[in-house]
């Protein structure tokens, strides 16, 4: 279904006749992604938090819990993307490499053979990164929203990436011509779904912790030494509805405090990168645009003067100006 879907709403996509790339690229995502998060991870929030109130669950310990269910299913789901979709990508793009050779080479006498420009020629073009970047999403989501159900998933994760890399690697070298170089600004709007998804996962693990799993009637079991009340209902862990709730809401509120603090303390480009950006601009504009060194400061410093502070830096710009003035002096004799 995920392949199905893909395909269509990439034509749906065409049809929209979008201004830059960035913008299809963008529409493209958002349309992929809403669908894949609905039928990639339907069943599981189904298994985890609704089953057992409609058809029940068969704990092996005699409760009413779904834990074990939703841990064979991303079992499943992780073996199936270690074996099958690897052993897809892997031979996929060898068996549409040696159809178009085998093609290619029809009526041609056996004892000719390609030359290596009609070899890479025939390999299968790397139209973009798209499909690489969708999977690692729908793994990423896997990983971070069921993790506390099944903790051994970031290791399967892991070790899918790592054949991953493998690969990816052999398909860029021996299956795929050399692509087309792009620059880009960013990764768009994957990081936005990351940021959704991270911040689902706050939701969907703290709701399996404190609703789902016997996780805080076991701790409180192990603070008080003390077997918890025969007469609460077996969903509430041990303890009362509007205590579960309260437990909820507070922990949900600092993890989110917490992260909105770290994402204000920790700035994404370090101080120092700026300030070297920041002179690298500054050369720019003292060989390329022609600005004068007088007016413009380096990095982040306010005052003019204080550039010469720094020697280094001091003896970079003189050395600019020689070559500066050198610069001038052979446009004025070549005019």
């Amino acid at each position: 279904m995920n392949a199905l879907y893909g395909n269509i709403s990439e034509k749906l996509n065409q049809f929209e006749n979008h201004r830059t790339d960035s913008d299809y690229e963008n529409s493209r995502i958002a349309k992929s992604f809403v669908f894949k998060f609905v039928n990639s991870f339907n069943t599981l929030f189904y298994i985890a938090f609704i089953k057992k109130h409609i058809d029940g669950c068969q704990h092996s310990s005699g409760e009413n819990d779904c834990t074990e269910e939703l841990q064979l299913q991303l079992q499943s789901i992780f073996i199936t993307m270690i074996v099958v979709n690897n052993s897809i990508e892997y031979f996929v793009p060898r068996i549409k490499t040696w159809r178009r050779i085998r093609k290619e080479s029809t009526g041609v006498s056996s004892g000719s053979t390609l030359t290596e420009p009609e070899k890479q020629f025939m390999l299968n073009e790397l139209q973009s990164t798209f499909d690489d970047f969708d999977e690692l999403i729908v793994q990423f989501g896997f990983v971070t929203m069921f993790t506390i159900a099944f903790p051994l998933i970031p290791l399967l994760a892991l070790f899918n990436n790592l054949m991953e890399v493998v690969l990816d690697s052999r398909k860029l070298t021996e299956s795929c011509r050399r692509p087309e170089p792009r620059g880009i600004e960013s990764i768009g709007t994957w990081l936005t779904i990351l940021n959704l998804l991270s911040a689902i996962a706050v939701f969907t693990n703290l709701a399996l912790t404190v609703f789902v799993t016997s996780s805080l009637r076991d701790f409180s079991t192990l603070l008080s030494s003390e077997e918890p009340a025969k007469d609460l209902d077996p969903t509430s862990n041990g303890f009362s509805a509007s205590t579960n709730m309260w437990i909820f809401v507070c922990a949900e509120h600092g993890i989110f405090l917490l992260k909105f603090a770290i994402q204000y303390w920790i700035d994404d480009i370090p101080r120092w990168v700026r300030d070297h950006e920041a002179r690298q601009r500054y050369l720019v504009d003292l060989l390329v645009n022609r600005v004068s060194d007088v007016e413009e400061p380096i990095g982040d410093l306010e005052e003019t003067h204080s550039i010469m502070i720094d020697n280094d830096v001091g003896q970079l710009v003189e050395s600019v100006m020689k070559l500066r003035t050198g610069y001038r002096a052979t446009d004025r004799h070549v005019c």
